[in-house]
């Protein structure tokens, strides 16, 4: 058996890695928005492996976002609106494999469409409610506000806003419409969703790059990882559990991008057969 001798593993392993990330920055543009999204090689040494993590970039380009959103609303939102807000929540895109990290774009992606038909509308078409739940003391509502849906993902609900405020530099509990007039506020909201576990509820970002794991009670539920999981930690209430149109509408979505972006869908997209969080 040959002796390895740590200097030359450690070179070895950092020449694979620079190579590796000169192919994960290259997006070949032809008659799809991007070319492969193989697995990497899973690499043992935890010190190479977190070089390539902090090198990692932001997947979406200006080209793939023009691509992903091409009829978004140039009133508002924009692409750089969208790389500001991001720099706040560097994991996005950014962690897992090749594969986890294209899914992440097609789930995100698909939930905006869903949303807001791809970036077209900023606030909620049905603003007939005002989404605050007088029960909340910690985010209690602001007087004369309401709290429907804005932005990207279309962050409702006073908890939700009370919560985002300290993440996204912005009292947007007193001040909700900042949401609809700030596109970078509007998205970091977005992304804050995104990224954030709430009590037991994971992440969607832990959720779609396959870091979450489900406990007893959520397996009881029946709740498995995959795209599922992130309809229902969107809107699992109204849309899960059961059959709904808007579920299919995600699922849709999601395969459409997914094909587009030449990622592998991954199991579990539906979520009728999961129990909504209480």
């Amino acid at each position: 058996m040959m002796r390895m001798y740590p200097v030359l593993v450690v070179a070895v392993l950092l020449s694979s890695l620079m190579c590796s990330l000169k192919c994960t920055s290259c997006v070949v543009m032809q008659s799809r928005l991007v070319v492969g999204a193989d697995e990497e090689h899973r690499l043992s040494n935890s010190d190479a492996v977190e070089i390539l993590l902090q090198q990692r970039s932001f997947l979406i380009t200006k080209e793939l976002f023009l691509k992903l959103y091409p009829n978004y609303n140039t009133s508002f939102y924009s692409y750089d609106a969208f790389v500001t807000a991001a720099k706040s929540f560097p994991g996005f895109t950014t962690q897992g494999s090749r594969t986890h990290r294209w899914r992440e774009v097609a789930a995100f992606s698909a939930h905006v469409q869903q949303e807001t038909a791809g970036l077209y509308y900023v606030n909620e078409i049905d603003q007939s409610g005002d989404y605050c739940d007088a029960t909340d003391t910690q985010y209690p509502c602001a007087p004369g506000q309401t709290y429907f849906g804005r932005g990207p993902l279309q962050l409702s609900w006073n908890y939700n806003y009370g919560a985002a405020s300290a993440a996204i530099g912005a009292d947007i509990l007193s001040k909700p419409y900042l949401l609809s007039q700030d596109p970078v506020l509007a998205f970091k909201s977005s992304l804050w969703f995104w990224m954030t576990p709430s009590g037991c509820i994971p992440s969607i970002h832990d959720v779609i790059i396959g870091k979450w794991k489900p406990s007893k009670a959520d397996r009881e539920a029946g709740r498995k990882p995959g795209f599922g999981l992130t309809i229902d930690i969107i809107n699992g209430g109204l849309e899960c559990g059961k059959v709904t149109p808007q579920a299919q509408n995600r699922v849709k979505y999601y395969k459409q991008f997914c094909k587009e972006l030449r990622v592998s869908t991954g199991p579990n997209l539906g979520c009728a057969s999961m129990q909504p969080w209480g």
